[in-house]
């Protein structure tokens, strides 16, 4: 009995039942696309992606893209692999590491040479259906996989003039 006591003192290492981390789950997230209206022949991708920072008050597409440039470089942005084209709904998932990311946003690619200059955002997380709602941000701790992060996106939104919408917070 002496024995089993020691075995079971020298094992425990103080932390009981609490529940640790999941070493096997690589953290980031994952949902569903849900496209509306018709799919434009000049589409050259579509992906997922997950900025740190809103970009607010950037009005010029030069702004905009040393604005990515930066944030690609820093890791503030990260975008999921080529999600599938031509289709009503699609699955996705993305590799982010723990921290708060502001906005998730689908953005589209044209057939371009300088590509960057024409992409355009199809629709942002809300956490509501409403596509108006200002973007939902999300927190990913070590090990987690937040399920249920889903989007609807809007192919209409092709043809607007500006890259991103606007939020009423873009005047900060």
């Amino acid at each position: 009995m002496a024995a089993l006591t020691w075995l079971c003192t020298a094992c425990y290492d103080g932390h009981g039942l609490e529940p640790g981390t999941d070493n096997l789950s690589t953290p980031g997230i994952t949902g569903i696309i849900s496209f509306e209206g018709s799919w434009p022949d000049s589409t050259r991708e579509v992906r997922v992606a997950a900025l740190r920072h809103f970009p607010h008050g950037l009005s010029e597409n030069t702004e905009l893209i040393n604005f990515m440039t930066t944030a690609f470089l820093t890791g503030d942005l990260v975008f999921s692999d080529t999600l599938a084209l031509f289709r009503n709904q699609v699955e996705y998932s993305l590799d982010l590491a723990p921290g708060e990311y502001k906005w998730i946003v689908v953005a589209w690619f044209p057939e371009l040479d300088d590509y960057l200059q024409g992409v355009k955002e199809l629709g942002a997380y809300t956490n509501t259906s409403d596509e108006t709602d200002e973007p939902q941000s999300i927190t990913v701790r070590d090990g987690q996989r937040i399920t249920g992060i889903n989007i609807n996106a809007n192919l209409i939104h092709i043809n607007r003039d500006r890259p991103f919408f606007e939020w009423p917070g873009d005047a900060e």
